[in-house]
């Protein structure tokens, strides 16, 4: 993905800092914070604002969400200082505080425990008090199990004193029940296998299914479409991770499907009690680690109360043979609703999908590797052996490395304007491993090999660009596509600017629009254009 030039196109460090503090839209504050993981000298900007005293509780808010990421945790580690430090946590507005609390629990730099620690002995706001604890959780701390259960029957003196709300009490203990619970030293079960044939559903990309059925299909000749995906039937459950078209592997029953929602926690208790489970792995003497995840329209409150019933169940009927553990797990129980129906799936983490572990570095916009492959399946009849083939905004060279499982090439090369993008598609290609040519240079300017196939993710969606600045690209890429492909050659792009891409090919009499087709990617609904040089 070529996503430096349009960093340098949309505006200035100093300018997207400004919109970034007035915009009140959650959605383009979040917009705002993905562009600026593209360029870290912004955070230069942030720290000196917080030590001015000016926008203290944005910058404190985009501290907590960008410390998610590596990369940022590592330039806070270096650059933060403790002045500045204080000055979030010494401040009046709890909300402030919070959200510092949460970045020390990203950045986790030697030291930081310290001022947490400080901070759970003297903060007086309750949800503040769960975000310390939160964090504290990510640290090695000597005895952190005898200080939180100290603060915990501290503030059970307080409760017996009315001094505190049982709901704030019971939200803080859950907090350190969490934490202790993550922190916990468990041996993970090991997967065994099935001994007899299991349903297992693997969700695919609805609107490009029939490129997963027909990988599928070639291994499992039995598959077929159900309702959350394609269902198969196997006892060689490692196997399936040998296919590439589809995002997870679930375990199936069918007495788990089209349930009253009043019957999901008994299914649930009843099938862990018959071994679904625990016959497939070896015992060990500890119990199984789960969690729950919902997939539903229902709000934050009720998905909570279905998790706690579903819980209390288990709790109930199987009497610590299963623990959950949010933070630290072996499978999860999977509700999906559809209409009022429920269907219950599991998913394990007792086995490994190293599928795509060669990509161990992407960028905010790069593509979802299976994503990837499913276009490659899609396009295949399109590809032909010994080709020449360009990624023109190669990201993280996802798309070529997804290639090279399809067909045989001659040729695989990445090109970007981005330097960090051509070093991460070093590090991803390097684990494959492939032969590959990596170029930092803008395709705009390149001048060198025709190309039988040019496959990319083009720069598209609130991360990387807008419509403005994607006319000015697309229009000078779509007028030099032509000299870029040999004779027949085809481009396949991936791009939400339908219409855009649409006239712009039409105004080249040297391209012809073959086939445009719907896919699904990160929550975006882009077209995928097959496009032909013609004489």
């Amino acid at each position: 993905m070529c996503v430096k030039i349009i960093w340098v196109l949309v505006m200035d460090n100093e300018e997207l800092l400004k919109n970034y503090y007035k915009e009140t839209d959650e959605k383009m504050r979040l917009r705002y914070l993905d562009l600026m993981l593209l360029d870290l000298d912004i955070l230069a900007l942030i720290l000196k604002n917080i030590k001015e005293n000016v926008e203290l509780k944005n910058n404190a808010y985009a501290l907590n969400i960008l410390s998610k990421k590596k990369k940022v945790q590592d330039y806070l580690s270096e650059h933060l200082t403790l002045t500045t430090l204080l000055i979030l946590l010494n401040s009046d507005d709890p909300k402030i505080r919070k959200n510092t609390y949460i970045m020390l629990g990203n950045v986790t730099f030697n030291g930081y425990e310290k001022l947490l620690l400080e901070a759970l002995e003297k903060e007086t706001t309750n949800y503040c008090i769960s975000s310390i604890i939160l964090s504290l959780g990510n640290y090695k701390i000597d005895e952190l199990e005898k200080i939180l259960n100290d603060k915990l029957k501290q503030l059970g003196d307080l409760l017996k004193e009315n001094k505190i709300e049982e709901k704030h009490y019971l939200e803080i203990k859950k907090s350190i029940e969490k934490v202790l619970l993550k922190n916990s030293d468990f041996i993970k079960h090991e997967f065994k296998g099935f001994i007899d044939k299991r349903g297992v559903i693997l969700t695919i990309m609805p609107a490009l299914k029939n490129a997963s059925m027909n990988e599928i299909k070639a291994k499992f000749n039995d598959a077929r479409f159900v309702e959350d995906g394609i269902l198969i039937k196997t006892n060689d459950y490692n196997s399936i991770f040998s296919l590439r078209t589809f995002y997870e592997a679930l375990l199936y029953s069918k007495e788990g499907i089209n349930l009253d929602k009043d019957k999901v926690k008994t299914f649930i208790s009843n099938i862990l009690k018959k071994g679904l489970i625990s016959s497939c792995h070896y015992e060990n003497n500890n119990p199984f680690y789960y969690r729950i995840e919902i997939k539903s329209i229902m709000n934050k409150k009720q998905k909570i109360c279905l998790i706690d019933s579903i819980k209390e169940e288990i709790d109930n009927k199987l009497k610590g043979e299963y623990i959950n553990n949010p933070s630290n797990y072996e499978f999860e129980i999977r509700v999906s609703e559809k209409e009022n129906k429920y269907n219950v799936y599991f998913k394990l983490y007792t086995v490994k999908d190293t599928r795509y572990s060669y990509r161990v570095t992407d960028l905010p916009a790069s593509i979802n590797p299976t994503t990837a492959s499913i276009i490659m399946q899609e396009i295949k009849g399109y590809l032909k052996e010994d080709s020449d083939v360009l990624d023109a905004f190669c990201g993280t060279f996802t798309m070529l490395i997804e290639r090279s499982f399809i067909k045989k090439y001659k040729s695989l090369t990445g090109l970007d304007i981005s330097e960090e993008a051509i070093n991460y598609s070093k590090i991803n290609a390097n684990n494959v491993p492939l032969k590959i040519n990596l170029i930092w240079e803008d395709i705009l300017k390149y001048k060198g090999l025709e190309f039988d196939e040019i496959i990319s993710n083009m720069p598209f969606g609130n991360r990387v660009s807008n419509h403005e600045l994607n006319e000015i690209l697309y229009k000078r890429f779509i007028s030099i596509l032509d000299t870029l492909l040999k004779e027949n050659g085809y481009a396949f792009l991936l791009t939400s600017e339908i219409s855009l891409m649409k006239n712009l090919i039409k105004q080249n009499q040297k391209l012809k629009l073959v086939k445009n087709i719907y896919v699904e990617s990160g929550g975006l609904k882009p077209h995928l254009f097959i496009i032909k040089k013609i004489s």
